[in-house]
């Protein structure tokens, strides 16, 4: 296994210019192509056609995975939303907000233009230090110089547009010491206050980065106002202080048992890792400072939002964390000052400009500048990975249903290994779940965007090997992990099976009706850092979801009910909204039945009818529940994880045959105490079995 500490940037995907928009048009006059689907999913999250103009202008681009039909397709994220297209960026397929965001309300009538100004400034214990000349102290010096060189100079302008200011202290954790004033004498004279203040503890950047985004998320997610960040620091972050290895150690803490240096420094705490480890929670620290930055693009605009960064301390500090700041996103600067009040003020100088340069062209206009610079992902291309090629890969496999047993599946062309991130991104109740990407042999990733699924549980690391330590070829079926990560890939395996059964009934030409359960594929690797108990380790992968997640129903009963439109379009005479086949004895060469109205069908309802008919069509044997994933007009049903129910024919028994989830005929019980037959289930002729009621 080969860790890359410095982050896997063999993960970058491919870049590709964007469409040849015209920019001497207004976003509004942009052509874009809604589908049914899109316009209903915008509707639905009080999101306009014309925010999805300005994301395809101006917002984060990437590559999304492939349609069913393995079609390309676009994801541009901007202000809080993220849009899926065609490859030609003018054809919608749906759209989703972040969660940080809410329905926007309506704005006020002097939000249009004008500027948020943040300043974020380290109080750590370091800005005490009495070494700028003119200055008791570091902090003297910059707010000094903010409040004569930055703020001062916006008294005099004769911008339209009004100027509010926020402080946010930089400390071990982060303070909103100025919450959006306006630029006046009183806010120079809270300034001048500030100076005299006791710098203290450590300067940790998430918690500050943290709460700069909920500061302007509160104030600035839905008007038009520029907003410019200053983050000034004396030295790099100290968050990885606290952090724990992933031996389980705080390797940055003193040693208590260890007597103090010659040098009077304390004895750091030491694991496996040693150096390594200390290295690698600096580069976490790093990374999520870079994915919090992305974030505070996607949810506000990277087109609206100026980031600068300011090394205001001593020249043999390392601010290579800053630097990456301020290049992260679009429009941004980095300035290394050392210790001259000299220099800071030719700085805040240049910053005044710049700021003065923003409002103006804010005032005569919206922004139409382009971001050209395409940017993937930080999630995917600056997170460490685990590598597993030549000797540590073992083997990619499927399950197969007839021959009930793992097959090996070929690796595509080109394909050496696979990675996986480091950290988990997500949890479920059984599996903690990472991002994860082919390889080819220069280290990039190919293929779609997949992510790995691993049990939480330690029984399910127990492994069988050979005693020369070297992997069995035949795993059995007793090992611990190996009969687990099967039952899990049957699971799915039947689901799919079930749900082309359904889709064969359905008998649609609609896609949109139609399920697909995820392929899902098992890979073994040979992982000798000590994570594993054997070194041998498994995990499962499938196609990375993109869409808003939902899940219809689970394995308790409880089901999501279907949300009728507040104001429903008026129904086209000439083409139905909607039409599924009549369900016949004979559904070979059946004629399609378009009917509408009291009886119409509801996206919600068909999980509900899929989950009735699969306890029909296998004679109450099985009944798949916990029906979750994404939902659009194009690929219909896109599934995962799914929960079978089995009922043994053996009364009385509590066989679990299916794992941990399924709960037999009491699981099947459940389902049906909630379930209302719907439209769906009527136009396949379900009936509630009389043993469930």
């Amino acid at each position: 296994m080969e860790s890359l500490l410095d982050g896997f940037r063999g993960l970058a995907l491919e870049r590709k210019t964007r469409p040849e928009w015209d920019d001497s048009l207004q976003t509004s006059e942009h052509t874009l192509i809604s589908h049914t689907h899109g316009r209903e999913r915008r509707a639905e999250r009080s999101i306009e056609k014309k925010e999805l103009q300005e994301a395809i202008k101006y917002g984060r681009k990437e590559h999304a995975n492939p349609g069913r039909n393995g079609d390309s397709r676009w994801k541009y994220t901007h202000r809080g939303v993220v849009y899926i297209t065609d490859s030609t960026s003018r054809h919608e397929i749906t759209c989703w907000r972040l969660d940080d965001t809410e329905v926007p309300t309506v704005q006020a009538a002097n939000s249009t233009y004008g500027a948020h100004v943040v300043f974020v400034v380290d109080n750590s214990g370091s800005m005490r230090k009495n070494d700028v000349p003119g200055y008791d102290t570091r902090t003297a010096a910059v707010y000094d110089c903010l409040a004569r060189d930055l703020v001062q100079p916006q008294l005099k302008g004769t911008i339209p547009g009004d100027v509010h200011v926020s402080l946010i202290t930089m400390e071990d954790k982060a303070k909103v010491v100025m919450e959006k004033v306006a630029v006046n004498e009183q806010l120079l004279k809270f300034l001048a206050k500030q100076s005299s203040k006791r710098a203290r503890s450590h300067g940790n950047y998430l918690p500050s980065l943290d709460v700069l985004t909920e500061l302007f998320i509160r104030h600035d997610s839905f008007n038009e106002k520029q907003l410019f960040v200053i983050f000034l620091s004396d030295g790099a972050p100290s968050d990885h202080i606290h952090l724990t290895c992933p031996h389980g150690v705080q390797v940055w803490q003193a040693d208590p048992h260890q007597p103090v240096s010659a040098g009077g420094k304390a004895q750091l705490r030491q694991c496996v890792g040693r150096a390594a480890c200390r290295q690698l929670l600096k580069a976490s620290v790093q990374r999520e400072c870079l994915q919090r930055l992305s974030r505070l693009g996607d949810l506000l605009g990277r087109d609206r939002l100026r980031f600068h960064t300011v090394a205001f301390g001593s020249p043999d500090e390392n601010y290579e964390t800053l630097k990456l700041m301020a290049t992260h996103l679009p429009r941004g600067s980095f300035q290394k000052l050392g210790l001259s009040a000299g220099s800071l003020k030719t700085a805040l100088t240049s910053l005044t400009s710049t700021l003065t340069s923003m409002r103006t062209e804010a005032a005569s206009k919206m922004l139409t500048l382009r971001n050209e610079k395409q940017q993937v992902a930080t999630g995917r291309d600056l997170a460490q990975y685990d590598i597993y090629t030549g000797p540590h890969f073992y083997s990619k496999r499927r399950w197969d249903l007839q021959q009930e047993k793992f097959i090996k599946v070929p690796l595509g062309e080109g394909v050496v290994g696979v990675a996986t991130g480091d950290y988990t991104f997500a949890e479920g109740g059984e599996r903690y779940v990472y991002y994860c990407t082919e390889l080819n042999s220069s280290a990039e990733a190919v293929g779609s965007k997949l992510i790995a699924k691993e049990s939480k549980y330690e029984e399910h690391l127990r492994h069988t090997v050979k005693e020369n330590g070297s992997i069995v070829e035949d795993l059995k079926d007793h090992d611990s992990a190996f009969s687990y990560y099967a039952r899990f890939c049957r699971v799915l395996a039947e689901a799919q099976s079930l749900a082309e059964l359904f889709n064969r009934r359905l008998n649609s030409p609609r896609p949109e009706w139609s399920l697909h359960f995820l392929d899902t594929v098992l890979y073994t690797v040979w992982d000798d850092s000590g994570r594993y108990p054997s070194a041998l380790a498994y995990f499962t992968a499938e196609l990375e979801l993109e869409g808003k997640f939902t899940k219809w129903n689970n394995n308790g009963g409880n089901v999501r009910r279907s949300q009728p439109a507040s104001s429903p379009a008026p129904p086209n005479k000439d083409k139905p909204a909607f039409s599924l086949s009549a369900i016949t004895e004979d559904e070979e060469g059946s004629d399609e039945a378009n009917t509408v109205g009291a009886d119409a069908i509801q996206v919600e309802d068909v999980p509900q009818a899929f989950s009735h008919f699969t306890h029909s069509v296998t004679n109450g044997k099985r009944l798949v529940c916990d029906v979750q994933g994404v939902w659009n007009s194009v690929d219909g049903f896109m599934l995962t994880d799914p929960v079978i129910h089995y009922r043994s024919a053996q009364p009385g028994t509590s066989r679990r045959k299916y794992g941990a989830t399924d709960k037999g005929l009491q699981g099947m019980r459940l389902f049906f105490s909630t379930h209302k037959c719907n439209a769906m289930c009527r136009r396949l002729g379900l009936e509630l079995p009389t043993d469930m009621m």
